[in-house]
């Protein structure tokens, strides 16, 4: 039987990629968009999707009953990927000044880059088969790394890494592996929000010297997903040695 896996913010820009690779190993994908409805209906028919749902993030009443109506268009869970994040508080997308940052963009942050994680985990982690299966949840080094970063978004990710490694213990005994794959900086996604001088420092200290590519990061969460067995509780750094 095909994996079947569900991705949360799969009209996003990594999380399309993430669509993709899950796909071409051969998994039966389903997946949340909220604002991208053209990019998620593309993909959908792009890699024929078990299911294209738009869900609020933001509104957790509703979000465990979308979730569950996506294990029951595929039949249960292998795989939940959770790649949905919000990279700003301000509007336009900017890196966020302290100065700049108000109460309900930060309460939005929240809501979606670690809330609406813990409730997937939460709501679905039943849903997984006796042989369990992977969660995947998608950071950034800013959470794990001392690196300048804006605030809103260091705590958030921040707040997903230590989360990884409680999940892990708790879901263990389902057989249930908890990883978090961290990006560096990227050539597309979140990244494109750094100033230029701040990406130049970064790609300077980087091991590699360049930028990241969305399919780099999409093929170490495909793996995570659908191969491990037996990593759990782990923070993958995908950064090209920062």
């Amino acid at each position: 039987m095909r994996p079947r896996c569900i991705v949360i913010g799969g009209s996003g820009t990594v999380g399309r990629q993430v669509c993709r690779e899950l796909a071409r190993r051969g998994a039966a994908v389903a997946l949340t968009y909220f604002r991208g409805e053209a990019a998620a209906s593309a993909l959908g028919g792009e890699i024929a999707a078990a299911a294209v749902r738009r869900v609020d993030l933001t509104a957790a009443p509703a979000l465990a009953g979308a979730l569950h109506a996506l294990a029951d268009e595929l039949g249960g869970v292998d795989a939940l990927v959770h790649a949905a994040s919000v990279g700003s508080t301000c509007e336009p997308a900017r890196y966020d000044r302290l100065e700049e940052v108000t109460l309900p963009g930060w309460e939005r942050m929240m809501a979606v880059n670690v809330t609406s994680a813990f409730l997937a985990c939460q709501s679905l982690a039943k849903r997984f088969g006796p042989e369990g299966g992977n969660v995947v949840l998608l950071g950034s080094i800013d959470g794990v790394k001392s690196v300048p970063a804006p605030v809103p978004y260091a705590t958030s990710k921040g707040a997903i890494a230590a989360m990884v490694g409680s999940l892990a213990k708790e879901l263990g005994r389902d057989r249930i592996r908890v990883n978090l794959v961290a990006a560096g900086v990227l050539e597309a996604g979140a990244s494109r929000t750094l100033p230029e001088a701040l990406r130049a420092e970064y790609l300077r200290h980087s091991g590699l010297q360049r930028l990241g590519s969305i399919e780099e990061m999409a093929s170490v969460v495909g793996f995570f997903a659908l191969s491990n067995t037996y990593v759990t509780g782990q923070t993958i750094i995908v950064d090209g040695g920062l």
